[in-house]
């Protein structure tokens, strides 16, 4: 019977590159074409299925390695409600709102004043929000729920980071005109984001190899700790509490 303070690695090395590769090749092979011949006002049905890349990767990579029932276990973990329902409302409407209206705010207090005749009408934003969400969103359980707990399974946050956020990066490089910008400022953005997203993962990861003490990750923070719960791979790392 295996230790219950030990943890076997759900995503091999083989499987991370595998997981880059697919990656890359899907979504390139779908932007780099329509970039060089579809008219830009024309380029966002294509700019979907384009932006499913890292999570079709993932998905295809799980599959194969993993069986349908590993793939079905990830999809459930991916996709596993972590909060009440209002809460996920409250982000993606209220937060919002309620940060345009103290930006307004500190404009108007400060002698600003704007003609509101000329704003984008409400209904708009979640027609955009519904766009962002197929042109950006959908990427996402590529991202954070195989790439980045592959890398903290093997590496401190502080490099995994900077790994994922290079690749994410450099995933956009087909982009870089269309948006008229920078790999550089792409990666200054999104290294950052990396990060944070780990802060959040970290624990659970480390709560997946040491199930027994899930209660103190929270509470944990130096380095020795994340060095365990990010590379408490193969059953070979243990982590030590007080």
């Amino acid at each position: 019977m295996a230790d219950a303070n030990t943890y076997q690695s759900r995503f091999t090395l083989r499987m991370t590159a595998l997981y880059f590769v697919l990656t890359f090749a899907i979504t390139w092979a779908i932007l780099i074409p329509a970039l060089s011949s579809v008219p830009e006002e024309s380029l966002t049905p294509f700019f979907i299925p384009a932006a499913f890349g890292p999570f079709l990767a993932a998905s295809v990579v799980m599959g194969i390695n993993r069986g349908r029932s590993g793939l079905i276990q990830w999809l459930r973990q991916v996709f596993k409600i972590r909060m009440p329902i209002v809460l996920y409302l409250a982000g993606a409407f209220f937060l919002p709102i309620g940060i345009g209206a103290l930006h307004y705010s500190l404009y108007w207090v400060l002698g600003g004043r704007s003609d509101l005749s000329t704003a984008v009408p409400w209904f708009i934003y979640p027609i955009s929000l519904l766009l962002t969400l197929l042109v950006g969103g959908n990427e996402e359980p590529g991202w954070r729920g195989f790439a980045l707990p592959a890398l903290l399974e093997r590496f401190h946050p502080v490099p995994a980071s900077l790994i994922l956020g290079f690749f994410h990066a450099a995933w956009h490089l087909p982009l870089m005109n269309y948006y008229d910008t920078t790999f550089g400022w792409y990666l200054f953005n999104l290294i950052p984001l990396t990060y944070v997203h780990s802060q959040l993962a970290v624990p659970q990861v480390a709560s997946e190899c040491y199930p027994s003490h899930a209660s103190t990750f929270r509470y944990k923070r130096d380095f020795q700790f994340y060095s365990d719960a990010g590379r408490c791979a193969s059953g070979t790392r243990h982590l030590v509490f007080p």
